[in-house]
C-alpha cells in the first residue's frame, strides 16, 4: 500500500513538473508573439511602407520627364531609346520591371516600323560598296554614290534617332529656367550669395545653357567668401561685372538696374 501511495506521489509531481513546462512553453511562445514576432511583422511592414514611398517618389520624378517623352512623344525610336535607358538604370526593381516590359512592346512597335527602312538601307550599302570598289567611276556613277551616301545617312538616322524633346516639353522647361533666373536675380538684389548661387543653378538646371546663368552662378561661387557680408565693397563690383559681362539676351532694365546697384 505504501509502495502504491509513493508510485502515485510520484506520478503526480511528474505530472506537475510536465505541467510546469507546458505552461514554461506557452510562455515562451505568448512572448515570441509578443515581442519578436511584433517586431519582425513591424519590420517587415516598415520596409514595405518604404519602398512604397520610394516607388512613389521614383513616379514623382519620373512624372515630369515621362509625359513629354513618352506620352507625348509620337517617336518610336526616341520612346525605345528611353526606355531602354530607364529599364536600366531605374533604382527601383519593381519599376525597372515595368520599364523592361514596356521596352518590349515598344521595341516590336518600333521594329516593324523600321522594317522598310532597314531593307532600304541593306540594298543601298551594298549598291555603294560596289561603287566604291571600282578603280575609276564615271561622272553618273560618282553622282550615284552620293547619293546613295545620302540615302545610307538619312536611313540611319531613322534607325538610330537622336533623342529630342517634344516642344511642350521644351517651353515648360524654358519657363522653369526663366523663373529660376528671376528668382535669382531677385536674391542677388538682396545680396542673398547663397540663395542666388543655387536659384542660378536651378535655373541651368531646368534648361541647359539657358541665357548665362551658368557663368553668373560660377562668378558668384568664385567670389562667395567676399559676398556673404552685405555691406562688402565687392557686390558693387559684382553688380558691375554681370552687367558687363554675363547679360545675354536679359531685358535691358534688368541690366539699367544692375548698372544702378553698381553705383
Amino acid at each position: 500500500m505504501a509502495e502504491d501511495n509513493l508510485i502515485t506521489n510520484q506520478t503526480l509531481e511528474e505530472r506537475n513538473l510536465e505541467f510546469e513546462k507546458y505552461k514554461f512553453r506557452i510562455e515562451v511562445i505568448k512572448w515570441f508573439i509578443g515581442s519578436v514576432a511584433l517586431v519582425l511583422v513591424t519590420t517587415i511592414i516598415d520596409w514595405g511602407f518604404r519602398d512604397r514611398t520610394a516607388g512613389l517618389q521614383e513616379v514623382q520624378q519620373y512624372d515630369k520627364y515621362v509625359t513629354d517623352l513618352i506620352v507625348l512623344n509620337k517617336d518610336l525610336g526616341q520612346k525605345r531609346m528611353l526606355a531602354q535607358f530607364f529599364s536600366n538604370v531605374t533604382p527601383s526593381n519593381k519599376l525597372k520591371d515595368g520599364w523592361k516590359d514596356y521596352y518590349k512592346e515598344v521595341n516590336k512597335e518600333y521594329m516593324i516600323s523600321i522594317a522598310p527602312v532597314r531593307n532600304n538601307d541593306s540594298i543601298s550599302k551594298v549598291e555603294y560598296y560596289k561603287l566604291a570598289d571600282k578603280k575609276i567611276l564615271t561622272r553618273d556613277e560618282k553622282r550615284e554614290m552620293t547619293r546613295l551616301d545620302s540615302q545610307i545617312q538619312e536611313d540611319q538616322r531613322i534607325i538610330n534617332p537622336a533623342i529630342r524633346l517634344p516642344a511642350i516639353a521644351l517651353a515648360k522647361y524654358y519657363d522653369v529656367a526663366d523663373s529660376w533666373e528671376s528668382k535669382g536675380f531677385a536674391f542677388l538684389f538682396e545680396k542673398d550669395v547663397d540663395n542666388a548661387i543655387l536659384a542660378f543653378n536651378n535655373s541651368e538646371n531646368a534648361y541647359n545653357s539657358f541665357h548665362q546663368v551658368f557663368e553668373i552662378s560660377a562668378y558668384l561661387h568664385k567670389n562667395r567668401n567676399e559676398l556673404k557680408d552685405p555691406k562688402s565693397s565687392a557686390w558693387k563690383t559684382t553688380y558691375r561685372d554681370i552687367a558687363t559681362n554675363y547679360t545675354w539676351k536679359l531685358p535691358p532694365t534688368l541690366k539699367a538696374k544692375l548698372l544702378d546697384y553698381a553705383k
